[in-house]
């Protein structure tokens, strides 16, 4: 049994397209699980309407946003709860191929279930071009990242199944067992670096990442930012925030303190110039909210308490 996991907050439209096209599945054995994160009631509303008589779907609204991570484990919990063998997170704004669920179960029962699957993602807006299908670290250095394949289009170059240094959550399938060992999403986030931190957690107690191009699926990209605008303020805050909390959990102390002194360089420059040019108020926005999520990146590694969602961004 899958239980789909996926986020809504304030994005029906999208969400259903992607709900209707899970259930397009000629996998049968799944119930789907929309999170709605503390939408607008208006907005909410739309989903019970639409799925009031489907019995594959069910709507668990929460009252406030958790973010992407608490959303997620939110539903993890009562996904867990329900008796699911395999947890399917994907975003929203994604249409799924009907054969994908099928090829994601095959490629995790061939590994034992002892990996966690995901398979190629296409643009949305250009069904060919291959967006994502998986990323290599060079020299096994977490920051320094390529993604083999990514804005080309398929022409059969990507139809190895293969281990992956990193996979991201667009959608991926959680065996149980992997649920079991490697916990919930780290609280630390409420939005970025969430996925990358849960696949390194769960590399490092023994599990793999697994690409499977057979499992296919269109994504858009970026509307958890608003409006498409991962630089955007409010976004860009939790995007440098999130970036510090990553790399001091997953790099030894003495090389986090060399790349987090050259970061606070870089983002504190940035600003400075664009202060500078006070005109250009743009650029303003985003080096302005980058330094603050800096500054609360760091104030993390002080307390290290769960992100409670605070963005000073958001009015």
């Amino acid at each position: 049994m899958i239980y789909v996991i996926t986020i809504n907050f304030n994005q029906s439209r999208m969400t259903i397209e992607c709900v209707n096209s899970v259930l397009k599945s000629d996998y049968d054995d799944f119930k789907i699980y929309i999170i709605d994160n503390g939408s607008e009631l208006s907005d909410c509303t739309k989903l019970y309407d639409e799925f009031q008589d489907s019995p594959h779907v069910r709507i668990l609204r929460t009252e406030k946003n958790l973010g992407y991570a608490g959303g997620v484990n939110y539903g993890l919990k009562q996904a867990f709860n329900a008796g699911a063998d395999y947890f399917l997170i994907m975003n929203n704004d994604t249409i799924i191929d009907k054969n994908a669920m099928k090829e994601l179960v095959d490629a995790s029962k061939r590994r034992d279930d002892h990996a966690i699957i995901s398979g190629k993602v296409y643009h949305y807006n250009s069904p060919d071009v291959i967006q994502y299908a998986g990323s290599f670290y060079l020299d096994k250095n977490i920051l320094n990242v390529v993604s083999p394949f990514q804005n080309e289009k398929d022409v059969g170059q990507c139809e190895v199944e293969r281990e992956m240094d990193m996979l991201d959550d667009i959608f991926w399938l959680l065996p149980k067992n992997i649920y079991q060992s490697v916990g919930l999403y780290p609280d630390c986030y409420f939005l970025y670096a969430e996925q990358a931190d849960y696949a390194l957690q769960a590399v490092k107690k023994g599990f793999k990442l697994i690409f499977t191009p057979k499992a296919k699926l269109w994504h858009i990209g970026s509307l958890s930012s608003g409006n498409g605008n991962c630089y955007a303020p409010t976004a860009n805050f939790w995007r440098q925030k999130s970036r510090i909390i990553y790399l001091y959990r997953n790099l030894k102390l003495h090389h986090f303190i060399i790349i987090s002194i050259k970061i606070s360089i870089k983002v504190v420059l940035k600003f400075l110039l664009s202060y500078l040019k006070i005109r250009d108020i743009e650029n303003y926005g985003t080096h302005y909210s980058a330094l603050l999520g800096l500054l609360y990146g760091f104030k993390w590694i002080i307390h290290q308490k769960p992100d409670d969602g605070y963005n000073p961004f958001i009015d």
